[in-house]
């Protein structure tokens, strides 16, 4: 991948086992968008970073930061040692997210 390839998956299933996104060595993503088809749908920061704050989220490393049943719009960083887990807290879910490499 180069600067400036999208980064996305536009359809995935996960369980409550859960689901990482994580871009290979060196490459940087920013995630532009994710959202899922289910309520019970979880996303949490993975890695030593922080979420600081935030509609809905908690901080801390390794916090959940979103719960939706819809799109969410957003500007997430996420690198090989900093990045995102999805999981269903119950049941399977259909997830996706886009982002672009810099």
């Amino acid at each position: 991948m180069a600067a400036g390839d999208i980064f996305a998956n536009a359809a995935f299933n996960v369980g409550t086992g859960g689901t990482s996104i994580i871009p290979a060595v060196g490459v940087n993503v920013m995630l532009t968008s994710m959202g899922g088809n289910n309520t019970s749908g979880r996303v949490f920061s993975k890695g030593t970073f922080a979420i600081i704050s935030g509609a809905g989220v908690a901080a801390g490393t390794g916090a959940e930061f979103v719960k939706w049943d819809n799109t969410f719009n957003m500007k997430h960083f996420i690198t090989n040692s900093e990045f995102i887990q999805f999981a269903a807290s119950t049941g399977t879910m259909y997830c996706f997210y886009t982002g672009i490499e810099f």
